[in-house]
């Protein structure tokens, strides 16, 4: 049976989703921000009352608490296609 290499490429955009979801956490991590919550089952995304399609699920969103106000200024610099300041913590995403 031939196939023309469909699973191949859906293992390759899986493995690049996962490379970039991991990229953004190391970010996150060497600019000191806490993390509260990154990666998300669609089971606490509806529990915490996220979106249907939230970045969460795939691991490029975070919601982050700026240990100083120096560092939420610096957020701002840097390329997250959101931020959007909540009551306790800073959402930030990727494209």
């Amino acid at each position: 049976m031939k196939t023309n290499g469909a699973g191949f490429w859906i293992g390759v955009s899986l493995v690049m989703v996962l490379l970039i979801a991991l990229m953004f956490r190391w970010l996150l991590v060497v600019y000191g921000l806490r993390v509260t919550s990154w990666f998300r089952s669609p089971w606490r995304n509806v529990e915490l009352g996220g979106k249907t399609w939230s970045l969460h699920l795939i691991g490029w969103a975070a919601d982050v608490v700026p240990v100083n106000l120096a560092l939420q200024q610096l957020m701002k610099l840097l390329p997250f296609s959101k931020f959007v300041v909540e009551s306790d913590h800073v959402h930030i995403q990727l494209f």
